[in-house]
């Protein structure tokens, strides 16, 4: 018969010393280090060298890094960081991996002044908790830079001007090429007086949602602008929202932009009846802007939202004007799944309707929607831009067009008829 045998616990206070000292180490081999506060100490140097901080050695990552004296820390290989804030000083990261576990700030109020952090074309940062915040306002002002040429991806939100503080601190992103990938909300300005400005020229951007001067969760008094150009790509899944509480601002004169996510408007403005923000939304030149849903504008009885169409496409499934919204055609083709919505609130009786202003450009709108035209005209709503203009209304290969010719021009009614005869039915409205 096989014997079994007890184990015998023995109590701490009843172990002798060696023991005691044996279960200590025991216990405490592998645990992970603690985190330890490192800054970098030199005017120029190497993130790898330890010479490089105060410390002695090169940061890990379990270490909170910061770069606060007015420094430049060059990055040339793969680095570590816990929490990493640039708040006064450079980082030229031109080669190799940054990668950190939480929270990456520059330029952060604790410190003041400056923070830059210039990522180049075949580096790479990887943060795997926490945000990226550009210029965060926590007790003094304070400004971050971000230019980036290289690649990004983060789980958290990118933000770009964040202050709670009252200080007046802001964040700048310029991007020429590159991507970013952002897991949370991209906010180009947020909270109480946070101004952020984005620079897109090349290289793409994508997020989970985005906001413009002020969001969801009364981020009021916030700015907002992002300049959208060249050869530059945004895209997100979830909503847009430009001047939803502060002031939002949205320029687009090339590249394209994809909201690609179904049921998320893009909403230019404030859309409940206490918020007073301001969106501006401006499409120029070649720009290219999608959506999968509709672009409201204005949808409060106070604040406003004004679109500004002079070039470029912008495709949508509606435009949906409420009592502070207007959208001004001016040039270049907007294309609509359904039609223009004019959309009072029930809580604003006294509120006026919004306005579609044409006077250049091609509103296309899928199938025969010419009764729908006919009543926004008909309701003062449609107009041709400017004194004297006349909006044409046509309906070719199965689809509505709507144009605008001013009084001015030399085309004549009969020339319009002749047309009806090439292109198929067509007919003119004066305003």
């Amino acid at each position: 018969m096989m014997k079994t045998r007890k184990l015998r616990f023995v109590r701490l206070h009843d172990a002798s010393p060696l023991a005691i000292a044996i279960i200590l180490a025991i216990s405490l081999n592998g645990a992970p280090a603690s985190a330890v506060d490192t800054s970098f100490n030199v005017a120029s140097g190497d993130w790898g060298a330890g010479a490089s901080w105060d410390t002695g050695n090169a940061p890990t990552s379990v270490d909170n890094v910061n770069v606060e004296n007015g420094g430049t820390a060059e990055i040339t290989s793969n680095v570590d960081g816990q929490l990493v804030s640039i708040n006064n000083g450079t980082v030229n990261h031109t080669a190799g991996t940054l990668t950190t576990t939480q929270w990456v700030n520059v330029g952060h109020g604790t410190a003041g002044g400056t923070g830059t952090y210039n990522l180049s074309a075949g580096a790479t940062v990887n943060q795997g908790g926490g945000n990226l915040s550009l210029g965060q306002g926590d007790g003094l002002a304070a400004h971050g830079i971000f230019n980036n040429g290289g690649t990004y991806t983060g789980l958290g939100e990118l933000i770009v001007g964040e202050d709670s503080f009252d200080t007046g601190s802001s964040g700048e992103l310029n991007m020429t090429g590159g991507s970013i990938t952002a897991g949370g909300q991209f906010a180009i300005g947020k909270l109480k007086q946070g101004v952020g400005e984005v620079n897109l020229s090349g290289g793409s951007i994508s997020s989970a949602w985005l906001a413009v001067g002020g969001a969801e969760g009364g981020q009021e008094q916030a700015t907002g602008t992002f300049n959208l150009s060249g050869t530059g790509d945004y895209s997100t899944a979830g909503a847009v929202r430009i001047g939803q509480t502060g002031t939002g601002t949205f320029n687009m004169s090339g590249g394209t932009f994809d909201q690609n996510g179904a049921g998320e408007w893009v909403r230019v403005g404030p859309e409940g009846a206490t918020q007073s923000g301001v969106g501006e939304f401006n499409i120029s030149g070649t720009a290219d802007f999608t959506t999968n849903s509709n672009i409201t504008l204005g949808l409060s009885p106070t604040g406003s939202g004004v679109g500004n169409q002079s070039g470029g496409t912008v495709n949508a499934v509606s435009i949906v004007l409420g009592d502070t919204g207007s959208y001004n055609l001016l040039g270049g083709n907007l294309n609509l799944v359904d039609t223009v919505i004019n959309n009072l609130r029930d809580d604003n009786p006294t509120a006026q309707p919004g306005s579609f202003n044409i006077a250049g450009g091609t509103l296309t709108l899928t199938g025969d929607k010419t009764g729908d035209i006919d009543a926004l005209i008909d309701g003062g709503i449609l107009v041709g831009f400017g004194s004297g203009s006349n909006v044409v209304v046509s309906l070719e290969g199965g689809n509505t067009i709507v144009t605008a010719i001013p009084e001015a021009a030399s085309i004549t009614l009969a020339a319009i008829g002749a047309a009806s005869m090439l292109c198929g039915w067509r007919r003119r409205r004066r305003v």
